[in-house]
């Protein structure tokens, strides 16, 4: 793996904007899936754990939906650990995802 401690800044700056934007794709697909699975809920954001071993979406729902399906389909995707964290309406772009 990374191992953060010995890199310089430009090589963390680096990480960090392939991480957003591998993170903003992953945002992409998860919609686009939310649609195959006929979910009614829209994806605002994931973040990836920094081994990539969980990968986290942020989602509003107007009502409680069963991701299950879309859960297992994203799984087959990313080999990752797969949570879905509602947002609640609460969603501000630099928020703490709706914590």
């Amino acid at each position: 793996g990374i191992n953060a401690e010995y890199m310089g800044p430009k090589e963390v700056q680096h990480l960090h904007g392939v991480q957003a934007e591998l993170e903003k794709r992953c945002t992409e697909v998860c919609q686009q899936k939310v649609l195959d699975h006929g979910l009614v809920m829209v994806v605002v954001d994931a973040e990836y754990q920094f081994d990539r071993k969980k990968l986290t979406f942020y989602y509003d729902a107007t009502e409680r939906q069963d991701f299950r399906d879309l859960v297992r389909d994203l799984y087959k995707t990313y080999r990752a650990r797969i949570w879905m964290v509602p947002t609640n309406g609460r969603w501000k772009s630099g928020s703490n995802h709706g914590a």
